[in-house]
């Protein structure tokens, strides 16, 4: 391999005690990832700013997608151990500093800090096996750094509830990041400090600012759009549009820098370039059905919100296996990228494809069984890309590559939710339209019939489904058999638009299965020497 040249991995002994630290670290930031979301309804019960509820969850995404390329960059020519110790030491200060909020704005502010710190640590972490391991041993670790996110995963929602209620939301948030604070000394020490073969002269500041800018304003646009405004409201569309500019103007810069924090070059490589395609790919459709599945469960099964998430814990359990075969396979073959990742993103495509024939009749097994089919190929397609490029391009350049992975993951996932979003909606309006009886249009206002279109309460609440039944029984005698009708018009018409959904979300995998027919796989991986 390319890197094999320059690269000597450390003395196994410390490789060994460095890699359990950012695993550690890892499975820290992962945590405050995911432990928000028990988190939220306390804090602004406590700090009031219910419209900006997702804000304090968007806020710790961003600043991450925004660190991610950065830190991948600068670390290349300035070390890894530097950045994950400050990584370290941002995430701590956000923690504590969240924990001593007063208000929603400054938890705001503070989780963006918390991401910073949390992007600079995932960076690293994920780039560190190409730091501590050879070419031909990454992919077993590699497992290990998927099932210390997976289980960090499931566990932050859980831990989030449970320190709240023995302590306080604020006290949570300290007690987490003062556990920071041996991990941080402990990675000072045993992490290996490396010689980058060339320092920057200059420093691509007008890139990070102009990153900055593109993504912020995007992730904002993106996050309201639908929710608080409408697509075409200026409040969207100046975001947006503002954001694409300063996107444009952040290549521009990047094809003049002298070391530019995103190498455009590196989209040269075809294996890099076909990895991060096939991964925005199946990001856009990712996150934004893991929505969609909680709302099937929900409406179609009954499920409440701790039920429906309970039943998306083995996708994320099939998610982790997905990325220790893919990788034990790798490293066992020395080699079979291409083969891993066709296999596991046509696994992702085949479940999405099965979701898509789902309906309010399909058993919770079956539908468990198309979850872990989609869990399972997107975790090994996601292990095999990164192992494919960290393994085909020089070390010196290592981190620039996997955070470009990292990033194209993060905002194909923040697309993808806006954009199935936007198509459920619509198209479940449209259904519903089209299927409301004609004998309750004649006898209901239209401001009423526009409600139901955006607000399908009545599947997701049983509160909600007695009023309605109860409003219209109101009518006359043929009330119950107008609400009887209506909920199975709006049943159909949420499982007809989810299908939409899902065959989209199919659509975008069979794509991106395409990408990965092109990959070229690389020599093959010397095993190291004893």
């Amino acid at each position: 391999m390319p890197e094999e040249d320059v690269f000597v991995p450390p003395p196994r002994k410390q490789a060994t005690t460095a890699l359990i630290c950012v695993l550690l670290c890892l499975f820290l930031a992962a945590l405050c990832q995911t432990l928000v979301a028990t988190m939220l309804p306390l804090i602004v019960a406590d700090l009031g700013g219910f419209d900006r509820y997702t804000w304090a969850a968007t806020s710790y995404l961003a600043a991450a997608t925004i660190a991610y390329p950065i830190v991948g960059s600068l670390s290349d020519a300035f070390g890894r151990r530097s950045f994950l110790v400050a990584g370290m030491a941002v995430f701590i200060l956000g923690s504590v500093l969240i924990g001593s909020s007063a208000s929603i704005d400054q938890v705001i502010v503070f989780r963006a800090i918390q991401g910073i710190g949390g992007g600079m640590i995932m960076t690293c972490c994920y780039v560190s096996i190409a730091d501590l391991f050879a070419p031909a041993e990454r992919g077993r670790y590699q497992g290990m750094i998927a099932g210390v996110y997976g289980v960090a995963s499931l566990l932050g929602p859980l831990l989030g509830g449970v320190l709240s209620d023995l302590v306080s939301w604020g006290w949570a948030f300290v007690l987490i990041g003062l556990a920071g604070i041996p991990l941080l000394w402990i990675t000072a020490r045993t992490y290996p400090a490396s010689k980058p073969p060339v320092r920057p002269g200059k420093l691509d500041l007008a890139g990070m600012v102009l990153l900055a800018l593109a993504v912020a304003p995007v992730v904002g646009g993106l996050s309201i759009g639908g929710a608080q405004f409408g697509w075409a409201a200026p409040q969207v569309v100046l975001p947006l549009a503002f954001g694409s500019v300063m996107a444009l103007a952040f290549l521009v810069n990047e094809a003049r820098a002298s070391f530019p924090i995103m190498p455009l070059q590196i989209y040269s490589h075809r294996v890099v370039f076909l990895a991060l395609l096939a991964m925005f790919l199946m990001s856009l459709g990712l996150h934004g059905s893991v929505l969609m599945l909680s709302l099937y469960f929900q409406a179609a099964h009954g499920a409440n919100a701790t039920l429906s998430g309970a039943l998306l814990v083995p996708m994320l359990v099939a998610m982790v296996a997905g990325g220790v075969v893919s990788g034990q396979m790798i490293s066992r073959r020395n080699g079979g990228y291409r083969a891993q990742a066709t296999v596991h993103t046509g696994l992702f495509a085949g479940g999405m494809l099965l979701f898509s024939g789902m309906g309010p009749g399909t058993s919770l097994l079956v539908a468990e069984i198309c979850v872990v089919i989609a869990g399972f190929g997107f975790g090994g397609a996601a292990g095999a890309f990164s192992l494919a490029v960290q393994n085909s391009v020089p070390h010196s350049i290592v981190g620039a590559v996997t955070s470009a992975l990292q990033f194209f993951r993060s905002l194909g996932g923040m697309m993808g939710m806006a954009l199935l979003g936007a198509i459920l909606t619509r198209g479940f309006a449209w259904r519903l339209d089209a299927s409301v009886p004609y004998r309750l249009r004649d006898r209901i206002s239209a401001e009423r019939i526009e409600q139901w279109k955006t607000e399908p309460d009545a599947l997701l609440n049983a509160e909600a489904a007695e009023s309605l039944r109860a409003g219209l029984t109101a009518l006359g005698a043929d009330g119950p058999g107008l609400a009887r009708q209506l909920l199975d018009a709006m049943e159909s018409a949420l499982a007809g638009a989810l299908s939409g959904v899902f065959a989209l979300v199919a659509g975008l995998a069979a794509l991106a299965f395409v990408t990965t027919l092109f990959l070229r796989v690389p020599g093959e991986l010397k095993p190291p020497e004893t």
